[in-house]
C-alpha cells in the first residue's frame, strides 16, 4: 500500500521511499514532497511493505521513522537491512522523541541525517540535506563525535537538544548559522542552549565547549 504524491512543475528530485506507521504523516509528507518536485514518493506503513517496495526498485532517498508499531522492528533495523540489500543513497531517520543512543544506532546502520518530527519542515529539511556538499559532516560523523562524550548520555537531552548540540560540535558556533540549518528561530536556538547548559551544569557556550573537549579527552 502506498500513496502517490501529486507532482509539481519544479525540476524533478530523487524518488523517495518513506516508512512510517502513522497514516497522517505518510499522506502529509507524500503530498508536501510531491509538491516540492520530488519524484515518485512511495510510502509504507510497515517493514514488510517497505521491503517489498525496496525489492521492486531502489529509491533515490530512504526516509525511515525510528518508532514503528509495537509488533514491528524499529526503523533503524529496517535501514540496516536496506543497506545490506544494496541501497546506497541518502537515508534519513525521522523521530519525535529519539534518544542519543538511538541516533548512535541509526548512524551505525547507515543513516546520513535526521529530521525531527513536528518541528522541521520535511521537504525543506530534505532539500537542505541533499544540497549539502559532500564534505559536510553527515549524521554518522556527528553522532560519532557525540558518542565519545560519555556524559552526554547522562544529560538526557531531547531530540532537538541533540540536534542543536550536534551542529555546535561540528563547528557551527553562531545561533544564526544553527537556526538556518535547523529551520528554527535564533531566539529558540538561544533558549535551547540555555536548557543544554542547565543539563550539562554549565553557564555559557565557552564553558560548554570546554566541557565537551574535556569529555572527549577522557572518553
Amino acid at each position: 500500500m502506498h500513496e502517490t504524491a501529486p507532482q509539481s512543475d519544479r525540476p524533478e528530485r530523487p524518488d523517495v521511499l518513506l516508512l512510517d506507521d502513522d497514516p497522517q504523516i505518510r499522506r502529509g509528507m507524500a503530498r508536501v514532497l510531491g509538491q516540492r518536485g520530488f519524484g515518485s514518493v512511495r510510502t509504507a506503513r510497515c517493514c514488510e511493505d517497505a521491503r517489498v517496495m525496496l525489492e521492486a526498485s531502489l529509491p533515490g532517498v530512504l526516509m525511515v521513522d525510528i518508532h514503528l508499531g509495537e509488533d514491528e522492528p524499529d526503523g533503524i533495523e529496517f535501514l540496516a537491512q536496506a543497506r545490506s540489500a544494496g541501497f546506497s543513497g541518502p537515508a534519513v531517520v525521522l523521530s519525535g522523541d529519539a534518544t542519543i543512543e538511538q541516533f548512535f544506532r541509526a548512524a551505525q546502520a547507515g543513516a546520513t541525517d535526521y529530521i525531527v518530527k513536528m518541528g522541521m519542515n520535511p521537504a525543506t529539511e530534505l532539500e537542505r540535506i541533499l544540497a549539502r556538499p559532500r564534505k559536510t559532516p553527515d549524521l554518522k560523523w556527528r553522532v560519532d563525535a557525540l558518542k565519545e562524550l560519555s556524559y552526554c548520555r547522562a544529560w538526557e537531552l531531547t531530540d532537538w537538544q541533540v540536534a542543536v548540540l550536534s551542529e555546535f560540535v561540528v563547528g557551527y558556533p553562531s545561533n544564526k548559522e544553527i537556526a538556518e540549518r535547523l529551520g528554527r528561530s535564533e531566539v529558540w536556538i538561544r533558549q535551547t542552549f540555555t536548557d543544554v547548559y542547565r543539563r550539562a551544569g554549565t553557564h555559557s557556550r565557552t564553558e560548554l565547549a570546554h566541557l565537551l573537549t574535556v569529555c572527549s579527552m577522557c572518553g
